[in-house]
C-alpha cells in the first residue's frame, strides 16, 4: 500500500506568515497553480481513493487532482488541521510576544500545550491523524494507492508516528504548501494494523520543481 501526503496548495495566510489552522482559508493563484502540477503527476498512477479535509484549501487541491481519476474526494475531518484557536491569523513573528504563557508550555513540552481558546494538543491531533490512517489501511487492499489531502501539522503528527519517531521532533521534518509525500506500508500476514511496517519514500516533494 502506498499512502500519499500532500498538503494543500498555498494561500495568502501562507503567503504573508499567519497561522492556518481551521479557519477556511481558499487557494490563493499560486496555490491552484499548485495542485494543478500534482495533478498533472498524479495523472498516470491509478489512485484507488482520495481523502480530504472538508476544509476549501484541501477540498479544492483534491478535487483539482480528481481531475484525472474517476471519483470525487471524500470527505474526512480526521485529516483536519490541529485547532489553533486563539493562534488562528496571528502573524508567526507575533505569536510568542502575544502568547508568551503558551509559549512557555510549548518551549517546555511542545505535544502536551494546549492552544489558547483551543482543546487541541499535538498528542490529540495525532490520536486523531492516526485514527483516520488506520482505518483507510482496514478498508483498503494492500495493493491500493491512496491520497490524503491534509495540512502540515497534520501530515507532521502521521509521518511522526508511522516512522516511530517522537512527535516532539516534528520540526525536523519540512512540508511545504503543495507538496507530496509517501509511506508504503507491507501488511503482515494474520497481523494487526499495529504491526503494519511503514517506509517513507517521498518527503515535501513538489512536482513542478521535479
Amino acid at each position: 500500500m502506498k499512502i500519499y501526503l500532500v498538503r494543500h496548495g498555498e494561500t495568502d495566510w501562507n503567503l504573508s506568515g499567519k497561522a492556518q489552522g481551521q479557519s477556511d482559508i481558499p487557494l490563493n493563484s499560486t496555490g491552484e497553480s499548485q495542485a494543478l502540477s500534482i495533478s498533472e503527476y498524479f495523472s498516470d498512477i491509478n489512485i484507488e481513493s482520495i481523502y480530504s479535509s472538508s476544509v476549501q484549501r484541501a477540498l479544492k487541491t483534491a478535487s483539482i487532482i480528481a481531475l484525472n481519476h474517476d471519483h470525487e474526494p471524500i470527505i474526512n475531518d480526521k485529516f483536519l488541521e490541529i485547532d489553533f484557536g486563539a493562534l488562528d491569523g496571528t502573524p508567526l513573528n507575533e505569536m510568542r510576544s502575544r502568547f508568551p504563557e503558551f509559549f512557555d508550555k510549548w518551549s517546555s513540552d511542545p505535544t502536551t500545550a494546549i492552544f489558547p481558546e483551543s482543546k487541541e494538543t499535538l498528542q490529540l491531533l495525532q490520536s486523531r491523524t492516526w485514527e483516520g490512517v488506520g482505518e483507510l489501511v482496514k478498508r483498503h487492499k494492500e495493493t491500493d494507492n491512496i491520497l490524503i489531502v491534509s495540512h502540515a501539522f497534520a501530515i507532521y503528527s502521521i509521518l511522526c508516528r508511522a516512522l516511530d519517531m517522537p512527535l516532539r521532533n516534528y520540526g525536523r521534518l519540512r512540508l511545504m504548501p503543495g507538496t507530496i509525500s509517501m509511506l508504503e506500508a507491507k501488511k503482515n500476514p494474520g497481523k494487526g494494523f499495529i504491526d503494519t511496517k511503514w517506509t517513507l519514500t517521498k518527503l515535501n516533494s513538489a512536482p513542478s520543481k521535479e
